[in-house]
Parts: C-alpha cells; structure tokens; sequence
C-alpha cells in the first residue's frame, strides 16, 4: 500500500526490507527491494485490480485487507483455493469459505504505531495463543483485550500477515501467519511462523 504524502511513517529497517510505521489510520506496509521488483510473488506498479503471483491472478494487496474500517471481508489463503480465516472452539483455522461471523473480518482499533487488531463477526480477535511469540504457535480467536499479540499489519505484494507481537519480541524477526506444515485440508490450524515467503502464509 503506497502511504499518502501526508501520512507519518518512521522507517525501520529489518532484513532485505523496509518496515514503515504507518499512522493510527493505515496499516504497516513491507516494502520489497529494487533488486525484487521483477520477481516471482511480486507485482507491478500498474492500476490493475490484480496482480501475478507463480501464474496465478489474484487480487491486489489493499482491495481486500485493506478496506475501510467499517468494511468486512473473507481472508483467503492463496495455498488453498476457496478456504479461508476462520475460528473454531477458539482456534483458527483456513476452512472452505463461507459468510458465517466467524470468517467475517473488518480492521478493528489501532495500537500507537498503527498496527490493528483483526475482527470478526462474533467479536474475536485475531491473536496468538498464550501471546507466544515461538514458532508453532496456535494462532486463535480471543476476545479483544489489547495485548500486543492482538495487532496485525499487512506485507506488501505477497500479502503476509505480520504478528506485532511476534516481529518486535524477537529482534526484528518478521512473524506471520500460515498453516501447519503448508497443508490445504479443511480445518487445517493457523500457527505463527516466520516469514518465509511460502504459499500458505499469503491471504488476500
């Protein structure tokens, strides 16, 4: 997502990539090297609706994720076709997609530097169990009470759900959302991994 001119943002740099700090009113956005621009899983600087990514067309990071506030929306995992975010007995999972509460999503409040929680329809937040921040974890769905491993940000082009929690905790680390060994069954649960650029920690 490109930050408006008039948008505060304090870079940071963490590996190959910029993290920058987006205000209360945006999410953080990873912004991949020059050196990347051509590469697989990244996309263009076009007005397409969507982008390429291993030959496949899917919708550009921000019309989905991105969306307003007061918007709702699926979160769909890119490794598995028509499965997508939802909460269980309190665990997430990548199911096939449906319009319950539970899969129903909209950005919910900020934190200081911008990250934001992740909503459903039932009220769950989307956060890391025990607010672990070690490879594995289960990610569930907990009532929102404002720990760090609540707050979420967006990656640029492969569309990573970043944990705030989980990169800030472990020396800069970038710890994302995936599912348990990549699988693509129904259910399969959602654990904290570091990124990794693998198909099963990609949504949009």
């Amino acid at each position: 997502m490109a930050l408006a001119a008039t948008e505060r943002t304090t870079p940071f740099l963490w590996g190959a990539a910029v993290l920058a700090f987006a205000t209360a009113a945006t999410v953080l956005a990873f912004t991949a090297p020059a050196s990347a621009a051509t590469g697989t899983g990244t996309s263009s600087a076009t007005a397409s609706t969507t982008i390429n990514i291993d030959n496949k067309a899917v919708p550009r990071p921000g019309l989905k994720l991105q969306a307003a506030a007061s918007g709702t929306f699926n979160i769909y995992n890119y490794n598995a076709f028509g499965k997508c975010i939802g909460i269980a007995h309190g665990t997430a999972g990548d199911f096939y997609c449906t319009t319950n509460p539970d899969q129903t999503w909209h950005w919910g409040a900020a934190n200081s530097t911008g990250w934001k929680e992740l909503v459903n329809g039932n009220g769950q937040c989307l956060a890391v169990a025990g607010g672990s921040t070690s490879a594995g974890a289960s990610i569930i769905g907990y009532s929102c009470i404002k720990t760090a491993d609540q707050y979420w940000a967006l990656g640029s082009g492969f569309t990573q759900l970043f944990n705030y929690k989980g990169t800030f905790d472990t020396n800069g680390t970038g710890w994302v959302v995936g599912v348990a060994g990549g699988s693509t069954s129904n259910g399969q649960r959602l654990v904290l991994w570091w990124e990794d650029g693998t198909a099963n920690q990609r949504w949009y």
